[in-house]
């Protein structure tokens, strides 16, 4: 297993609890960690199950990346995933 590399350990993980794919950034962040190729695209093919979360939850993971040293890069990571758009669906045109 390679350190520092987030992985999901099944490929239902995002669909159990799709927080997970929020949490795979902030830990990305917070531990300056690699998300794997594969953990990557299964969070781009999910992240629509994000809508379905607690804006409370979701609130959380987002607060945990802005107070990184990695916030702005892992903000600009969940843009290029289209993740922000999900975050804050009325505010982004």
């Amino acid at each position: 297993m390679a350190k520092g590399v987030i992985k999901i350990v099944h490929p239902k993980s995002f669909d159990d609890d799709p927080l997970r794919i929020m949490r795979a950034f902030s830990l990305s962040a917070l531990f300056n960690f690699k998300i794997s190729r594969e953990t990557l695209r299964l969070a781009v093919l999910k992240k629509r199950k994000l809508s379905g979360i607690s804006s409370e939850r979701v609130r959380d993971e987002l607060f945990k990346i802005l107070s990184s040293a990695k916030g702005h890069e892992t903000v600009l990571h969940l843009d290029k995933y289209g993740l922000l758009e999900l975050i804050f669906p009325n505010s982004l045109s």
